[in-house]
């Protein structure tokens, strides 16, 4: 039964903490943030804190340790590199990351099942973050450590760039005349089916509307109806996304005549924005 020391206690360290209950992983250890770190002697050791505070955690942790464990961290940004001073003391070092949204302890715990971890560090580190990820019920991969950065960026765009852009659309639909709370309502059919139709489609054919089709017109009656109304932040906003779908669009085979039609008007429209 692998001893856990777990540091740092919020949505990630107590989902896991919630997780590790009653099972072959025995936490015998937790220390919330600002708790000093004292005798740890645990075989496994991971840091749940938030980013700014892991490598004076690490350098805390490899004064105090009472033996050599494998010591892992959850951050999606930072790689294994954070914790080179304790791999400078012998230990095994590595990073865990859950890709799931955690919004309480609660609720992470049950999401672990069937999410999936990115996981990278030296080899022993990487043999047990797989353990405890495939213990958790999710499916682990691995990414070199110098990549460790796009990759929690891909993470970013996928989640909170979603949410942004999300947001940004409820602001749209009630400026249209529609109030908050029907405009949640009648988007978030929308939202989910779009995600399932990626899921199972993948982009190039789930890619809908004006700028799938290179609609030149409802182009046009779209930027007349912009004006002022949107700011020129949520217009670029959209006009670049509206770029990427054009690429999408060419992708999937839409005419070549039609796709450059489309560009000249968010080329000229971007050209006003201040």
């Amino acid at each position: 039964m692998p001893s856990v020391t777990i540091i740092g206690v919020g949505r990630v360290g107590g989902a896991l903490e919630i997780a590790f209950r009653d099972s072959e992983y025995k936490v015998v250890s937790l220390i919330r943030r600002g708790e000093p770190i004292e005798g740890v002697s645990s075989e496994i050791v991971i840091v749940a804190t938030p980013d700014s505070e892991i490598f004076k955690v690490a350098a805390e942790l490899a004064r105090n340790i009472c033996n050599k464990p494998i010591v892992l961290h959850t951050s999606g940004a930072l790689s294994s590199s954070e914790l080179s001073v304790l791999a400078d003391a012998g230990c095994s070092i590595g990073s865990i990351h859950p890709l799931v949204s955690i919004s309480s302890a609660e609720l992470g715990a049950k999401r672990f099942s069937g999410a999936f971890f990115c996981v990278e560090g030296d080899r022993e580190a990487v043999i047990s973050a797989k353990a405890v990820v495939q213990f958790l019920g999710g499916d682990p991969f691995e990414i070199k450590a110098a990549n460790k950065a796009l990759y929690h960026a891909s993470a970013v765009t996928a989640c909170g760039h979603v949410t942004a852009l999300i947001d940004m659309s409820h602001s749209m639909m009630e400026r249209s005349g529609v109030t908050p709370e029907l405009s949640s309502k009648i988007l978030a059919p929308l939202i989910r089916s779009t995600i399932d139709n990626i899921d199972v489609l993948g982009t190039d054919a789930a890619i809908t509307g004006t700028f799938a089709r290179a609609d030149a017109d409802g182009l046009s009656r779209q930027l007349a109806a912009f004006e002022g109304v949107l700011s020129d932040e949520e217009l670029e906003i959209y006009l670049d996304l509206a770029r990427r779908s054009l690429e999408i669009a060419s992708r999937s085979g839409v005419d070549a005549d039609k796709i450059s039609n489309v560009e000249k008007l968010i080329l000229m429209a971007k050209s006003k924005l201040r």
